[in-house]
């Protein structure tokens, strides 16, 4: 029996989740933090919310820009969501309570793995990388959702959600839940936390796979991974 937990973030959440279904002889139970559920749906509900912070500060800039560049799906894949993205972090809608990506890139250079360089092309990639899937993918992206949930699943499925996620938004991943058929699954919102919450609530959200880790580790399950490091050795 193979015990592997596929875990995966925002994008890579959606990726995990098709494997998942696809392949669910590899996964053992599956975890989705700031779960992708529809494309159009959350970039409409994230596109509504910098609207309404830029009219509550009276941003005429970013009003206008949100004009020229219309309602998600946006006719200009990657200048849509390269304004809208770089709203959303101006009014704390990525990290909560924070206006920039700094976090991260402070977080990089106090790591030994990281140099300098590798903070400025951390930032360059991120545009880099929406340039080239709007590229290559156009129009097509719009049509992306998360597997049907009535269909449902063969394995154990699990999502993290920040309460105060706007690029994921956590109605969206509790009406996937309601619908969703699974042999077992749990939906766990994080007070207060926003989209990369496995960053900023790193104790809460270790806690909450921990959590998934005991619900669905059986006690005959834990016997037989323990024959089998017995049996490695």
């Amino acid at each position: 029996m193979k015990f592997i937990y596929v875990l995966g973030h925002s994008w890579g959440a959606y990726l995990g989740l098709v494997e998942t279904r696809r392949h669910p002889e590899n996964v053992y139970a599956y975890i989705g933090a700031g779960q992708m559920v529809d494309l159009v749906r959350q970039e409409q509900l994230s596109h509504d919310f910098v609207t309404t912070q830029a009219q509550a500060t009276q941003d005429h800039a970013a009003l206008q820009q949100l004009k020229d560049t219309g309602y998600p799906p946006y006719r200009d894949l990657a200048h849509g969501m390269e304004a809208k993205y770089r709203l959303l972090w101006r009014y704390g809608g990525m990290i909560q309570g924070e206006t920039g990506p700094l976090p991260f890139a402070l977080a990089m250079l106090r790591s030994n793995e990281y140099s300098l360089w590798d903070c400025v092309r951390f930032l360059r990639g991120m545009a880099f990388s929406l340039k080239s899937f709007a590229d290559n993918e156009g129009a097509r992206i719009w049509r992306l959702k998360a597997p049907d949930p009535a269909v449902g699943f063969q394995t154990p499925v699990f999502f993290i959600t920040g309460e105060h996620d706007r690029v994921t938004p956590p109605a969206l991943v509790e009406e996937y839940v309601r619908a969703l058929r699974a042999p077992m699954k749990q939906s766990i919102v994080l007070p207060g936390a926003g989209h990369f919450a496995f960053f900023t609530d790193t104790r809460r959200f270790a806690a909450a796979v921990v959590e998934i880790h005991n619900r669905t580790f059986a006690p005959l399950d834990r016997a037989t991974a323990a024959d089998a490091v017995a049996m490695a050795r």
